[in-house]
């Protein structure tokens, strides 16, 4: 079971990029998380019931994009697991049409005809697949385990 709740925002950051460009931090309930983002907007965020998780989805517009970071948070405002949706000007469309029912995130896109998967494991796995890099940065969202799987259904 899943709650959409309201305990997440953003603060804009002092402190600008290299290239000059803004900043924000993540807050839970006023308190940073420690993550720092250019997203823009808390596009949706839920908490997973029976395992105290935080499923969040952040949002940022830049050109004619719409780029996503999916995180999810153990019950410590912890980083379980980071993706990263940045799709190219050939492949753009924001989320649309999405629900989470029994551990899956399923979306689709404007403008693009292929539904999406996103699937939260409980116990996490300790291996990656060639696909699962296309959304992950080596440095900042590989983690030990893996607790978010993307899939296109269609």
């Amino acid at each position: 079971m899943a709650d959409a709740i309201t305990n997440f925002s953003l603060l804009k950051d002092e402190k600008t990029s290299n290239d000059g460009g803004a900043y924000y931090l993540l807050l839970f309930d006023g308190n940073r998380t420690g993550v720092r983002t250019y997203c823009e907007t808390v596009f949706i965020q839920y908490r997973l019931g029976k395992s105290e998780r935080f499923f969040v989805v952040l949002e940022n517009e830049c050109f004619d994009a719409v780029n996503y970071v999916v995180y999810l948070f153990d019950v410590n405002i912890h980083v379980l697991d980071c993706l990263y949706l940045d799709w190219s000007e050939l492949d753009r469309g924001f989320i649309q049409s999405y629900q989470l029912n029994d551990g899956v995130f399923c979306f689709e896109r404007y403008l693009n005809n292929k539904k999406y998967a996103l699937k939260i494991s409980d116990d996490g796995e300790f291996r990656y697949s060639g696909g699962d890099f296309k959304c992950r940065a080596l440095l900042d969202f590989i983690r030990p385990r893996k607790f978010l799987t993307l899939s296109v259904q269609a």
